[in-house]
C-alpha cells in the first residue's frame, strides 16, 4: 500500500465516488481522511442504486462494481472516515472540516451539477477534480457526448478547481477510445475513465512536497469552448450509435 500523506478525499455519495474509491483501493493507495457527504433519498444527480453495467469490456481499464457501498470501500483506503448528512458540498460543516485538517491536497468528487463555492475552494489545499473532457477544448457539461460526436473519442483532464468553470490548472489529461457497444456511458464508462486518470495522476504526486512531479500547466481562458447540457436529440444519436451492433 502507498499512503498519500496530507491528502483527503471529499466525496459525495455518488456513483462516480464509488468508482474513485474502488480505483484507489485497487491501486493500493490510501489517504489521511475521508469526508463522505450523503444526501437522503438518492435525489441528487449521480446517485442511484442497482446500476446495470451493460458492456464493461473496457480493455485494460479497471472496472469497479458500482453497486458496492461507498462507505465500505472508503474504510479500505482510510482509517478516518466521517459521514456528513447533507445534500450539498457547500455547507459550513465541509468548510470547517477542511480547515480543521488543512490537507495539502483534496481529491474531490461532488454532487453532479453543483458548483463549488469560494468558501470550500479556499478552505485548504487545492481541490483535484477529474473533468470528463479534454481541456481546454471541451469545457462545460456533457462533454463526453460532444467529444464522441466530434471526434469519436473521449478525454479526461485532472485539474485544480477554480471559481470559473473548468479553467483551473491542468495537472494531467488523457484521451480514451470510444466505449464498446452497449456500454453504459453516463454511469460506467464516464466513471471508469475518470477513475483511471485519477489513479494515474496520484502516481505523479509527491507527498513530501505536496506537489505533482509533472504538470500540463495553466489554461488560456480564451482557448477552447464551453458546452452546455446536450440536446436530447443529439444525445440520442450518440446512444443509438453506441447501442448498435
Amino acid at each position: 500500500m502507498t499512503h498519500l500523506s496530507d491528502v483527503v478525499f471529499l466525496a459525495a455519495d455518488t456513483i462516480r465516488s464509488r468508482a474513485y474509491a474502488q480505483a484507489l483501493s485497487h491501486a493500493g493507495l490510501t489517504v489521511d481522511r475521508i469526508l463522505l457527504v450523503r444526501a437522503a433519498g438518492n435525489k441528487r444527480w449521480g446517485q442511484a442504486n442497482d446500476i446495470v453495467s451493460g458492456n464493461t469490456d473496457f480493455g485494460s481499464l479497471f472496472v469497479p462494481d458500482l453497486n458496492q457501498d461507498l462507505g465500505a470501500t472508503c474504510s479500505k483506503i482510510s482509517k478516518n472516515v466521517e459521514i456528513l448528512q447533507t445534500a450539498s458540498i457547500n455547507v459550513p460543516e465541509v468548510v470547517e472540516w477542511l480547515k480543521r485538517y488543512a490537507p495539502k491536497l483534496v481529491i474531490f468528487s461532488g454532487f453532479g451539477g453543483e458548483l463549488v463555492q469560494p468558501g470550500v475552494l479556499c478552505a485548504a489545499g487545492p481541490l483535484l477534480h477529474m473533468h470528463s473532457g479534454w481541456l481546454p477544448d471541451y469545457r462545460g457539461s456533457t462533454t463526453l457526448y460532444y467529444s464522441y460526436l466530434n471526434e469519436r473519442s473521449a478525454g479526461v483532464s485532472a485539474i485544480f478547481l477554480s471559481e470559473e468553470i473548468d479553467t483551473g490548472r491542468i495537472i494531467s489529461r488523457k484521451k480514451y477510445p470510444v466505449p464498446p457497444k452497449r456500454a453504459d456511458l453516463d454511469y460506467y464508462y464516464d466513471s471508469v475513465i475518470r477513475a483511471d486518470l485519477l489513479v494515474e495522476t496520484m502516481g505523479l504526486y509527491d507527498s513530501a512536497s505536496g506537489t505533482f512531479k509533472s504538470c500540463v500547466g495553466k489554461q488560456v481562458e480564451a482557448a477552447g469552448r464551453v458546452y452546455y447540457i446536450i440536446h436530447p436529440v443529439l444525445k440520442h444519436l450518440v446512444l443509438n450509435d453506441v447501442n448498435q451492433d
